[in-house]
């Protein structure tokens, strides 16, 4: 019986296989419920988000992020995020084309995929309700499938711990279970590598991440600030910090921001005291700024 720690080594012999001249079959079922996963993938970026918030809800994805004030800003007013560019978009679409091809991979390598987004919600004592849905589970383990950059790949190879998990992805998992086994199957897009890395979801205090989640986003207004401004350079001025530079919030955050384009990137100043030698950009920018 497999179990999902083979799964890359398996799914990277499948592939070998082929390459050596021989047949992998699939079932037509197979394909087909690979295609209609595609399909749903695609019919949902070509349709406008509009999610509603019930009262007392958080959802697994946020549970991780480091900015409490964030996520303040995302409960009590969502309706001044910034929007994201179509490049992101497009970018979030082949992501999740990716992970669908993991999962069809992991079965095709011989291994049980099952849960297939299933729902799951957690109620807590204090009257909130925290709900997410997991990948899947690969021979009985949940499995969190991701696509990375290399930079992000190789925090995965890794092992991913409190100084390199900037986007939480230990709390997220945690939510869903506590099994030592469970952990994240992901795939390099720049390259096709794939890992598979234990999430450590047992060791993660998810009981005092959301107290302490629950007890700011009960208060009238935000809590303090998670990241500070940083010097740019020896000029004086002063910028904001890559992870709020990434916020959808930052222009409420942070008051009379100034945008300067510096090797056709944005760099946000909070403060000016000598005037950069490069173009000034008025109005927002999305908070997903282009990547060269």
């Amino acid at each position: 019986m497999k179990t999902v720690d083979t799964v890359v080594e398996d799914i990277t012999n499948v592939l070998k296989n082929v390459i050596d001249g021989n047949v992998h079959t699939v079932s037509e079922e197979a394909l087909s419920h690979l295609g209609k996963n595609i399909a749903e993938k695609v019919r949902n970026a070509l349709e406008p988000r509009v999610r509603v918030r019930p009262d007392k809800t958080l959802y697994a994805s946020e549970v991780g992020k480091p900015c409490t004030r964030q996520l303040w800003y995302s409960y009590h007013r969502p309706e001044l995020s910034e929007p994201i560019t179509p490049s992101l978009k497009m970018k979030f679409l082949y992501g999740d084309l990716l992970e669908e091809l993991l999962l069809f991979f992991a079965e095709a390598a011989g291994h049980e995929v099952a849960n297939h987004q299933r729902l799951t919600e957690v109620k807590l004592d204090n009257g909130w309700t925290v709900r997410g849905r997991i990948d899947a589970t690969i021979d009985g383990v949940v499995v969190d499938t991701k696509s990375a950059s290399g930079y992000g790949f190789k925090k995965f190879q890794e092992g991913l711990t409190d100084e390199n998990d900037s986007f939480g992805y230990r709390a997220q998992l945690s939510v869903y279970t506590t099994d030592s086994s469970a952990g994240f199957l992901v795939i390099n897009k720049e390259n096709g590598h794939i890992t598979y890395t234990k999430g450590g979801a047992e060791e993660y205090d998810i009981e005092g991440r959301l107290e302490s989640i629950c007890e700011a986003l009960e208060g009238e207004t935000p809590p303090e600030r998670t990241f500070s401004d940083i010097e740019d350079g020896k000029s004086g001025n002063r910028k904001l910090c890559t992870e709020c530079s990434y916020c959808s919030y930052k222009n409420e955050c942070w008051d009379n921001l100034r945008v300067f384009a510096y090797s056709g990137k944005p760099v946000f100043l909070t403060t000016v005291e000598k005037l950069p030698k490069v173009e000034e950009i008025t109005g927002r920018v999305p908070k997903n700024i282009e990547e060269s």
